[in-house]
């Protein structure tokens, strides 16, 4: 996982300097920012000219957001999301779930396929990319970023299950942007019985059973040369019966975890007697199947993000875990998380993408979409994930009052945007696109998007 940085600069104004470097700033059209020295007025201060008038110039410096959609790579992303956007209006919002989870798909392998091409111009040793590396560094973190999001946002909105049950899909979530132990997986079973000598082995077992990869886990362990004896047989047995909770299994989530509690009672009655203490690993391995505290508690210190093992810990503590419960079990789990680190204040130990996610996770999608917006990517997240969950309806679980207000920011955002594109020579003619589908306010008329055809 990689996480944004927040770029710091700095404004140097000799005038603000007599006024403790105070400044002013106003909005003066989109995103740019009219900032200028400002003298703080109180009850007590004499209306008066101030030492400064006449000898320090009173300058207005005007800041806005870098246009990043002008490197070829990025220009190329918003090319074809553009195209995807239109498809979605023309759904006209009575499309079916099928059809928004297929657009949303298609914007998500858009994002991976500019990554991909970050990444391969990252790593170009010619001198042109090289100069740019660090600026792409930057992009793959946001773009990163943007995907682990919507991906997620997917699974909880547009992709719920009828019984609400989120485990099967946050472990798919959590596996696709922590594919190391996977990758890892694939190399030890290319190696066959030699992968069981690797340095790797153990902890890629472990990583695996973290991610609730129990099949995976079960390969790898028949490489091991005692992959014959009692205990391991034991171990094979215990993790061949664990009960799975399959919403198309036809049971009742109740029969579920009666059958869940019965294999459980019956793996700590094994652990307890001691039938695998003659294979530390091996134990340690079942112990974390069977949600022990302290084992997972070890694995929580260790971790480097509070939302790394949360699915594979409810996947065996918690398989049926509804998205009406998570927000609740991941406050609780963040608490466990930043007391086995020793963090005592949690808001400043969060970064952007933690909180994006714990919101996600507690259906406050008020408050996503405000964060969101702070990704710098010039709107371009925000825009499109606000207008997909507009189309397919998602926004009316904001409740009513939120949910006007939302409308009115879809709107807005779509204004923005399609006005940003529009200033831009080479992208002028998409941006009529998003104008073209939000409120009155960027409605074109034919007669004048027929002049700027023409001129």
């Amino acid at each position: 996982m990689q996480e944004q940085q927040s770029p710091a600069f700095s404004i140097v104004d000799p005038l603000s300097t007599s006024f403790g470097n105070t400044l002013a700033g106003k909005f003066v059209w989109g995103n740019k920012l009219a900032v200028y020295a400002f003298r703080p007025i109180t009850a007590t201060t004499r209306d008066e000219p101030t030492e400064d008038a006449g000898k320090k110039p009173v300058n207005i410096h005007f800041l806005q957001p870098e246009f990043i959609f002008d490197d070829p790579i990025l220009r190329s992303l918003i090319a074809e999301a553009s195209s995807t956007f239109v498809a979605l209006q023309k759904l006209n919002c009575k499309g079916y779930k099928a059809d928004y989870i297929k657009i949303s798909r298609t914007y998500r392998s858009i994002i991976r396929a500019c990554l991909e091409k970050l990444q391969e111009a990252a790593s170009s040793t010619e001198p042109e990319a090289m100069e740019k590396c660090e600026l792409y560094q930057q992009f793959i973190a946001i773009f990163y970023s943007i995907e682990c999001v919507w991906h997620l946002s997917e699974i909880l909105f547009l992709h719920p299950s009828n019984s609400h049950v989120v485990v099967p899909q946050l472990l798919e979530w959590v596996r696709f942007h922590f594919p190391s132990y996977e990758r890892m997986a694939t190399d030890l079973l290319l190696l066959g019985p030699d992968g069981s000598k690797s340095d790797e082995y153990w902890p890629c077992l472990k990583g695996l059973i973290m991610q609730g990869q129990v099949d995976v886990a079960r390969a790898l362990l028949q490489l091991h040369p005692q992959a014959g004896s009692a205990a391991y047989e034991i171990a094979e047995q215990i993790l061949k019966t664990m009960p799975t909770y399959n919403i198309l299994g036809g049971f009742s989530v109740q029969k579920f975890r009666s059958q869940w509690q019965y294999w459980l009672t019956d793996t700590e009655r094994k652990l307890a007697a001691n039938t695998l203490s003659v294979e530390p690993y091996l134990e340690e391995l079942i112990q974390l199947v069977t949600g022990d505290t302290e084992i997972w508690n070890t694995q929580i210190h260790n971790s480097q993000y509070w939302y790394e093992h949360l699915p594979g810990h409810l996947f065996y503590t918690n398989p049926a875990c509804t998205h009406f419960e998570l927000g609740a079990i991941a406050n609780a789990w963040l608490e466990r998380w930043a007391s086995l680190k020793s963090y005592d204040n949690i808001e400043h130990l969060l970064k952007h993408l933690d909180k994006v996610i714990l919101n996600l996770m507690e259906n406050n999608m008020h408050q996503v979409i405000h964060s969101i917006q702070l990704m710098a990517d010039n709107q371009w997240f925000v825009t499109h994930l606000t207008d997909l969950l507009y189309n397919c309806g998602q926004l009316q679980l904001m409740g009513q009052h939120q949910l006007n207000d939302c409308i009115k920011l879809r709107d807005s955002l779509l204004y923005e945007f399609g006005s940003n594109l529009m200033t831009r020579n080479s992208l002028w003619q998409l941006g009529m696109d998003y104008l073209e589908y939000c409120s009155e306010q960027g409605k074109i008329p034919p007669t004048a998007k027929m002049t700027a055809i023409l001129y």
